[in-house]
C-alpha cells in the first residue's frame, strides 16, 4: 500500500499536479536548504504562503 502511494507521488511529481496534499506530500513547504530550492519554491509562490 504504501508502495502504491510513493508511486502515484512519483507520478504526480513527474506529470506537475497541483494540489494542496500533493504539494504537503512531495515536500514543496518545507524549509528551503539550498538557494536553489528557495528560488524555486519563491517561484511557485510557496515560500510566503501561509
Amino acid at each position: 500500500m504504501i508502495e502504491n502511494i510513493i508511486q502515484l507521488l512519483e507520478i504526480a511529481k513527474q506529470q506537475k499536479w497541483r494540489g494542496d496534499y500533493i504539494d504537503i506530500a512531495l515536500g514543496l513547504n518545507k524549509y528551503p536548504e539550498s538557494i536553489r530550492e528557495g528560488f524555486k519554491q519563491h517561484k511557485r509562490g510557496l515560500w510566503h504562503k501561509r
